[in-house]
């Protein structure tokens, strides 16, 4: 590597893959992917028969041969490139990295193929902590660099274990999974139970304490096509040139369908589906609105992972 650092005055970094799609020399590229992958997690071993522990026990095994075949793609590549190995089906794969982009072998995405590295990096680093924790949960607080908001969440005798959606393969088995879980121990029928939503404010999130506050926090979710008025708690329509509006932490709690339409009451409710970067439909949430649903137009709103 250091050849190659030469080769560009010692300024060597992932940054060079981000700019913008070019030719770019193959034993530099697949030097720079190789040198940047993050190491598998590793799970600490099974910790009883639950929806959550199988999940993430998948999720493991899901980047496991992402990162395999990445690594296996690349060596085939340089071995090609040395004469030690014909290049057959990898001539694809060579076409998309020297345009910059990402292989759909690898993961279907617009992302540029730099990137897609670093991202892949930082969900493998979240999803290492999450393996190794003893509650198969993300790490906490005061263990990692987060949003504001997250490093709110939790008193000062209490830590808050916080999730982030995109970490996830496949976010809606873990929600599910989740649901799962907490129906198995309260007895409920799976079909019978569903979230309820709340968006934490600063304050709430650092005074409430007690039963009202355990559930499942979420952060890294953003709104397109309304905000979010914090005075009022409610959602309200934005004009569709508006921005995306990000949320602070939401909580989710497990309840009843039955008690869940109790608590609501007559509130104005608006459903938000919950997409993926790539628009895929996670599930929805219930959130209290300013406007009744035939008042917001076509444009309703959605809750994007960022």
């Amino acid at each position: 590597s250091s050849g190659i650092n030469a080769e560009y005055g010692g300024n060597l970094s992932l940054a060079k893959l981000q700019e913008p799609a070019q030719a770019l020399d193959m034993a530099t590229v697949t030097n720079y992917i190789l040198s940047a992958l993050p190491l598998p997690p590793r799970s600490s071993g099974p910790r009883g028969h639950t929806a959550l522990s199988t999940f993430f026990e998948n999720e493991t095994k899901y980047y496991t041969h992402l990162l395999g075949s990445v690594t296996s793609d690349l060596i085939k590549l340089q071995e090609g490139f040395a004469g030690e190995r014909v290049v057959f089906h990898n001539d694809t794969i060579w076409r998309y990295l020297t345009s910059n982009r990402v292989p759909p072998s690898w993961e279907v995405t617009d992302q540029g193929l730099g990137n897609w590295v670093s991202d892949l990096s930082d969900k493998l680093w979240r999803l290492a902590k999450m393996v190794g924790e003893d509650t198969h949960s993300e790490l906490s607080i005061g263990d990692r660099n987060s949003s504001s908001a997250s490093d709110q969440v939790g008193g000062e005798d209490q830590t808050r274990l916080i999730y982030s959606l995109s970490t996830f393969h496949r976010p809606k088995h873990f929600l599910l999974s989740y649901l799962k879980d907490w129906a198995y121990t309260s007895g409920t029928s799976l079909s019978q139970v569903t979230f309820k939503v709340r968006v934490m404010s600063l304050m709430a999130a650092t005074s409430t304490t007690g039963s009202e506050d355990t559930g499942l926090y979420l952060e890294g979710l953003e709104l397109i096509n309304g905000g979010w008025d914090f005075m009022q708690n409610l959602v309200y329509p934005t004009l569709p040139s508006a921005p995306p509006f990000p949320l602070p932490v939401i909580l989710l709690t497990p309840i009843s369908n039955e008690l869940h339409q109790l608590e609501e009451g007559t509130t104005t409710k608006m459903e938000c589906p919950v997409q993926a970067r790539d628009g895929t439909h996670i599930t929805s949430f219930s959130l209290p609105s300013s406007h009744a649903s035939q008042q917001w137009g076509s444009a309703k709103p959605v809750l994007k992972i960022i």
